[in-house]
């Protein structure tokens, strides 16, 4: 079976939409817990919805997010500078990730 790309792989755009949205909600969900919890403010970027034209901008946006939850979280995350859709590890230690800062937050 040949290698599939990530948009070969996706269900639907609709689908790609969701995640897209739910994505953006849990980052926003960590803004407001870190807030009222810690006491921390963290930027908020936009990331939703996902622009594949612009996905440099998006990776960045969104590392820096991980980078400034992490750091308010005193734990040590990932190099999602180079985000890349076709690279299954990344979509797994980004899961890994989200994992983490929700059970830190109890989200």
């Amino acid at each position: 079976m040949p290698d599939l790309s990530y948009a070969e792989r996706s269900q639907s755009k609709e689908e790609l939409a969701d995640a897209s949205f739910a994505h953006m909600a849990q980052h926003r969900d960590y803004i407001r817990v870190v807030l009222q919890r810690l006491g921390k403010r963290l930027d908020e970027y936009p990331l939703d919805p996902i622009d594949p034209d612009n996905m440099e901008a998006w990776a960045y946006h969104h590392a820096i997010m991980h980078q400034q939850l992490d750091a308010a979280l005193g734990i040590s995350g990932y190099n999602l500078l180079q985000f890349d859709w076709d690279d299954q590890n990344l979509f797994d230690l980004h899961f890994d990730l989200h994992s983490r800062e929700s059970g830190i937050l109890n989200l």
